[in-house]
C-alpha cells in the first residue's frame, strides 16, 4: 500500500508573544510598522489612519506596536477601542489585554465615561497615549457613543490616535486625514495626521488573488418567485450543482460540502406592515419545501437569525465561525447549507475555509463598507491551510475590484449601464431599453423596439448595475464626468455663415423671430431661456468660458442660439471641448465630519 505524506504545517507559538517573536513569526508585518509607522508615532503626529485590507492582521499589528513600548518605553500607554463588540469576539478581546493593550469596548455611555476617566489618569501620570481605534468606520455616527469620545481625544497634546479599517472611506472623505479627496490622496507627513495603506505579504490571499482565479462572480438572486410560487433561481441550480459535483473525488469525500447563503435584502418597495414578509430571509425559510433542490442538505439556520420559523427541516443552532473543533465535527459527506444575515461579518474569523464551496451573497442595495466585510470573509493567508483555498464567491464584483484597487470610487459610484423607458408615443406597452450610460448605445444583450421592465431589471443584475449603490451609510454625493463647452458670439447672421460655412445650416432668426417682443427685443429661441436674463440683455458670460448644460441646453455636439451680447442681438455657437470631474463625494452625520 502506497502512502502519502502531507507537508506539514507550521503552527506559532501560543499568544501572548514577545517582540522576538513578532519579528520571527510576522516578518513582513513587523518590517512595515517599523519603516511607515513607527517613524509618525516618535514624530508625536496626532493621526495616523491604516487602511489594511479585510483579516490582513490588523490586530497583530496593534500587538506588536503595543510589545515594542512594553520593552523600549514605558511611558507610552496603549489602549484598544472599539465599538463593534461581539460575544464571539472574547477570545480576541483576551489576546488584546495579554498584549500590553487597556482593551475597552464602547457599546454604551458608561463604557465611553470609563475610558475618559482612565486616559484623564494617564494624562495626570504624564503618560503618552496611543489609542488604537479598531474599525474606525462603524459605531462612529454623530449620535452614537464613540462621537462622545473622538472630540476629546482628537486633538490633546500627549495621544496619538491611530486608527484601522479595511473601508476607512467615511474618516477619508471627513478631511480628518488631509486631503478628503481619497483617489488623489498623498500621504500628509506633518504632526497633525498622515495616511498609510498596508501591503499583506505574499501568502496573503486577498481579494485580488480570488479575482485573479476567476472565482468571484455577480450574484443574483438565490430564488425567485415565479406566478407566486418560490423556485431556486438558475445561478442557485449550477451553484448546488457544482457542490455535488465538488463533494468528492475519486469516490473520496473533498469536505469542501458547504455553501453559506447570506440572505440581507429585501423586496424593494411595500408598507411597513409587510416589512417581515418581505425579508428575504423570511421568503426563503417559509419556503424551505418548494426548494426539491436542497431535498438530500443538511439545512443550518444561525440561532439568531431564523425569524421563529418551525420546520424539521431546518436546524437552528448557534453557528461557531472561528471554532475549528466546530467544523471537524461537521459531516462531510452530505451537502450543507448554512443560511445567515448579520453574522459573519466584520471582525468575524473564520477556520473553515477549507471546508467552503462557495459563498453567495445577492443584494439589491449595495454599501462598500458594509459588502466589503461582508463577502471578503473569504480571505485568508494559504499557510493556515498549507495552500489557497479556491472558495467561488458570489457577491458584488464591483466591490471586489475596488477592494482590489482596479477600479476607483468614481468608475465604483457610475454605472456604465442603465434603463430607458420607451417614448409613451411610439409604444402601447411599457418598454425599456438597456443602454450605455456614456454614449447612450443599446447593450447588444437588450432587444428592439424594448424589453419588459423585469427583463430589463435581471439584464442589468447580471451586469452588476441593478443595485442601488453607495460607499457608506455616512457618505453622500458622487464623482461624475461631465463634459464641458467653449463658446463663440457672432453679430450677425452673415458673420457666423462667412466663418461656418454649412449648406445645411437654417437661419434661426426665423424661429427666433416669432419670438420677438412688440418692442423690438428678440428672445431666446430655445427650451429653458425663459428662465434667463435676456430680455435685460444681462446673459451668462458665454465667450471662451466653459458653461453649464442646464444654461444653454446643450446635449453634446456643435448648438447655434439666437442671444444678445452687450445689447446686440447676434448667434452664439458652443461646442464641446471636453470632460470634467465634479466630486461631491462628503462624511455625513459622522463624527469625523457633517454636512
Amino acid at each position: 500500500m502506497s502512502s502519502s505524506i502531507s507537508p506539514l504545517i507550521h503552527i506559532a507559538p501560543s499568544k501572548p508573544w514577545s517582540v522576538d517573536i513578532f519579528e520571527s513569526e510576522r516578518k513582513h508585518l513587523t518590517s512595515f510598522v517599523k519603516e511607515n509607522i513607527l517613524p509618525h508615532l516618535n514624530n508625536k503626529t496626532k493621526r495616523i489612519l491604516i487602511k489594511a485590507p479585510v483579516k490582513s492582521g490588523k490586530r497583530e499589528m496593534v500587538e506588536y506596536i503595543a510589545m515594542r513600548d512594553f520593552v523600549i518605553n514605558p511611558k507610552r500607554i496603549h489602549a484598544f477601542l472599539s465599538a463593534w463588540h461581539r460575544k464571539a469576539d472574547e477570545d480576541q478581546r483576551k489576546e488584546l489585554s495579554g498584549q500590553n493593550l487597556k482593551v475597552f469596548s464602547i457599546i454604551n455611555k458608561k463604557k465611553a465615561k470609563e475610558f475618559i476617566s482612565w486616559f484623564d489618569k494617564k494624562v495626570r501620570e504624564n503618560k503618552t497615549v496611543i489609542l488604537h481605534l479598531d474599525e474606525c468606520d462603524h459605531g462612529t455616527g454623530e449620535n452614537q457613543t464613540l462621537s462622545k469620545i473622538w472630540p476629546y481625544v482628537r486633538d490633546k497634546n500627549n495621544i496619538t490616535n491611530i486608527l484601522y479599517s479595511a473601508t476607512p472611506e467615511e474618516v477619508l472623505f471627513s478631511g480628518e486625514i488631509g486631503d478628503p479627496d481619497y483617489d488623489t490622496m498623498i500621504n500628509d507627513f506633518d504632526n497633525d495626521s498622515v495616511y498609510i495603506e498596508y501591503i499583506p505579504p505574499e501568502g496573503y490571499c486577498g481579494a485580488d488573488r480570488f479575482l485573479q482565479e476567476g472565482l468571484v462572480h455577480e450574484a443574483l438572486p438565490f430564488f425567485e418567485k415565479i406566478n407566486d410560487t418560490y423556485k431556486i433561481s438558475s445561478q442557485g441550480k449550477e451553484i448546488i450543482e457544482g457542490l455535488r459535483q465538488n463533494m468528492f473525488n475519486d469516490g473520496m469525500p473533498t469536505k469542501r460540502n458547504i455553501l453559506a447563503l447570506r440572505l440581507s435584502y429585501s423586496e424593494l418597495g411595500g408598507n411597513k406592515g409587510e416589512m417581515k414578509k418581505n425579508k428575504a430571509m423570511y421568503q426563503f425559510l417559509s419556503n424551505i419545501d418548494n426548494f426539491p433542490e436542497l431535498s438530500d442538505f443538511l439545512i443550518v439556520v444561525d440561532k439568531s437569525e431564523n425569524e421563529n420559523i418551525k420546520n424539521e427541516r431546518i436546524t437552528s443552532e448557534k453557528i461557531q465561525w472561528s471554532n475549528k473543533k466546530y467544523w471537524d465535527r461537521q459531516t462531510p459527506t452530505e451537502p450543507i447549507l448554512l443560511i445567515i444575515d448579520q453574522t459573519c461579518s466584520r471582525s468575524t474569523e473564520l477556520k473553515c475555509h477549507n471546508r467552503i464551496y462557495a459563498t453567495h451573497d445577492y443584494r439589491n442595495r449595495i454599501q462598500f463598507g458594509t459588502v466589503s466585510q461582508a463577502q471578503e470573509r473569504a480571505i485568508h493567508y494559504k499557510d493556515t491551510y498549507n495552500g489557497f483555498q479556491p472558495i467561488k464567491i458570489y457577491g458584488s464584483l464591483r466591490t471586489f475590484k475596488l477592494s482590489s484597487g482596479l477600479i476607483d470610487h468614481k468608475t465604483y459610484l457610475n454605472y456604465e449601464w442603465t434603463k430607458k423607458k420607451n417614448d409613451r408615443r411610439t409604444s402601447s406597452t411599457p418598454l425599456f431599453r438597456v443602454i450605455s450610460t456614456v454614449s447612450g448605445e443599446l447593450h447588444p444583450l437588450s432587444r428592439e423596439p424594448g424589453m419588459k421592465e423585469n427583463e430589463a431589471d435581471y439584464l442589468l443584475q447580471t451586469l452588476g448595475c441593478y443595485a442601488q449603490i453607495s460607499l457608506s451609510t455616512r457618505i453622500s454625493g458622487t464623482i461624475r464626468q461631465v463634459r464641458t463647452y467653449i463658446g463663440e458670439w457672432f453679430p450677425s447672421w452673415e458673420n457666423f455663415c462667412i466663418e461656418n460655412p454649412s449648406e445645411n445650416r437654417r437661419n434661426p432668426f426665423i424661429v427666433a423671430g416669432e419670438y420677438r417682443l412688440s418692442n423690438g427685443t428678440w428672445l431666446g429661441q430655445h427650451r429653458g431661456w425663459k428662465h434667463l436674463t435676456c430680455i435685460n440683455n444681462e446673459l451668462y458670460q458665454i465667450i471662451n468660458n466653459e458653461f453649464k448644460k442646464i444654461d444653454l441646453g446643450s446635449t453634446g455636439g456643435t448648438r447655434i442660439k439666437v442671444c444678445y451680447k452687450d445689447g446686440v442681438v447676434g448667434i452664439f455657437m458652443s461646442k464641446e471641448n471636453g470632460t470634467r470631474i465634479i466630486n461631491t463625494v462628503h462624511t455625513q452625520k459622522s463624527m469625523y465630519g457633517n454636512e
